[in-house]
């Protein structure tokens, strides 16, 4: 009977792990090229207008919480969305702190990635 707590909290705290780092600034823009990440900005309509390499994911973060999709005649930042971005700074941040000379040598290589409107 404790073995099956025991695996069903491993496996509740597995899934858990999952679903933040789908969500994780930082392993949407290291895992993925800039098209996608283009794509998926213009597609929350960001008022961003390019990413650094370095610290993409707090950029990013910061870019999804700061989009004109919010209602108008609301604040800037739009309740959930805006909490779980803000949330996911401190682990993007550590993560790309991580990831500093992958990042810095695909900054001087490719430049800051573009997120001008298709």
């Amino acid at each position: 009977m404790v073995s099956y707590f025991h695996m069903l909290k491993r496996i509740l705290l597995l899934t858990l792990i999952t679903v933040v780092i789908q969500g994780c600034g930082s392993f949407s823009t290291l895992g993925r090229d800039q098209y996608a990440v283009r794509a998926d900005l213009n597609r929350h309509k960001t008022k961003c207008t390019s990413i650094p390499q370095i610290y993409s994911g707090v950029v990013y973060d910061a870019c999804r919480a700061n989009n004109n999709k919010n209602n108008p005649g609301s604040d800037l930042y739009g309740g959930a969305e805006f909490s779980f971005f803000s949330f996911d700074l401190v682990p993007s941040f550590i993560i790309d702190t991580f990831a500093l000379p992958y990042t810095s040598y695909q900054q001087y290589k490719l430049g800051s990635i573009s997120i001008e409107k298709e």
